[in-house]
């Protein structure tokens, strides 16, 4: 037993290794990039920035790039979901989207929207608001009549109103915290056990929780599509650069059971896997603010998805960190004298505590599950590590900052 285990741990190790040797060698006949964007958070946004938004956004829709998205997305649906493509497909997705953007302002770079940051209550956020996105959909088609997308009718795939319906009814039910972020950043080694926990929970758990447009195949007719993947986006960001051997870990297979390759190409495009792997080579010319690139374009260590979390987090019990975050659980946590323990409550059974429970995120949706194809004990599992790590944070005396 031990001799398999420490073969499978060799293999394991000469795979990444060979992944990474490929990654550079095709890395190496791409450019590297001249002048980077810089992605921002849409909170950051000052009131000129966001009337710019809105009138490249609605440039963008009364040229027919919302309808053309949304077909793109909606015809190469089944291939491009619930396999390790996810990532680098909706990667140059998005970038194309801000590429033809930039047409029409010039300063133009896709914002995204830190949804765990929401996660108690969504629909309270600014973001859903008429200075933003707008709020849940009104009347009997659930039509948009708030935000910069006020309105709006869609051509594709057959007309009719842009159109949200809360999965709460009036409110949206509880997502994905930073934390549990976090965990799963820090817990997953390769890139499909990443790909699939990050697809299955917060990627979902938005779309899911915004329904209408949103929970449909041609959800990119909604630019909270957009932001909502550049979250995504950023979040893959920032675990490939936990570890040099992240950066062009791609592995598993194909919804279709092939074995994935870097060399595999991108459907619905003329570019490959590997030409998206590392920011700031090739076309993908962009970075995300408090992720920036050194004067060698190689990433800074990434920091925490989440920075309000992170002196709670590395004041757990050695327990609780060796289970979910185990790269706090390897470091030497001689610092923590210097970190704030305002975060942590004495709180061993639950009673007699100020701390609030956080809330767990949704259960799994089955329709959303039987449009992607994905699996339910999958999903059930994935929910269940959120749902433990929230019984254990409040075991601990974590306190939600939130």
């Amino acid at each position: 037993m031990k001799i398999s285990i420490l073969l499978s741990s060799v293999l394991f190790s000469l795979s990444v290794r060979s992944q990474f040797d490929q990654g550079n060698q095709m890395q190496g006949n791409l450019p590297r990039c001249g002048n980077i964007i810089t992605r921002r958070d849409i909170k950051s946004y000052s009131d000129s920035e966001l009337n710019g938004l809105r009138d490249t956004v609605n440039y963008m829709r009364d040229n027919g790039w919302f309808s053309w998205f949304a077909r793109v997305h909606t015809e190469n649906f089944d291939a491009i979901h619930g396999g390790p493509v996810f990532l680098p497909w909706h990667r140059y997705f998005i970038y194309e989207f801000e590429r033809l953007a930039r047409n029409y302002n010039s300063n133009f770079a896709i914002p995204y929207y830190n949804s765990p940051e929401d996660f108690v209550d969504p629909a309270s956020s600014i973001i859903f608001t008429d200075k933003y996105f707008g709020g849940n959909g009104v009347g009997p088609g659930n039509c948009v009549a708030s935000g910069m997308q006020a309105g709006w009718s869609l051509n594709y795939p057959s007309p009719k109103c842009l159109n949200r319906a809360y999965n709460g009814g009036n409110r949206i039910q509880s997502w994905y915290n930073p934390a549990y972020v976090e965990s799963l950043i820090q817990r997953n080694n390769n890139l499909d056990s990443f790909r699939s926990e990050i697809e299955y929970s917060q990627h979902g758990s938005v779309h899911i929780g915004l329904g209408g447009t949103m929970s449909s195949q041609e959800s990119p007719s909604d630019i909270m599509f957009y932001l909502h993947h550049a979250y995504i986006d950023r979040v893959w960001w920032r675990w490939q650069t936990m570890n040099p051997n992240n950066m062009f870990s791609y592995n598993g297979q194909s919804p279709s059971g092939q074995v994935v390759s870097l060399r595999d190409n991108l459907v619905g495009y003329n570019t490959d896997v590997a030409s998206v792997m590392q920011l700031g080579y090739g076309q993908m010319c962009y970075q995300y603010d408090g992720m920036s690139f050194n004067k060698n374009l190689k990433s800074e260590p990434g920091h925490l998805v989440d920075n309000k979390v992170e002196a709670g987090l590395r004041n757990l019990k050695p327990s609780v960190l060796k289970k979910y975050f185990p790269l706090f659980s390897d470091k030497n946590q001689s610092s923590n004298s210097t970190l704030s323990k305002n975060m942590l409550s004495s709180n061993s059974s639950g009673s007699n505590s100020t701390v609030t429970k956080m809330p767990y995120p949704n259960e799994p949706d089955a329709m959303w599950l039987k449009m992607h194809g994905y699996d339910l004990g999958t999903a059930i599992k994935v929910r269940n590590i959120a749902v433990n790590l929230i019984d254990d944070l409040y075991d601990s005396g974590f306190s939600n900052p939130y």
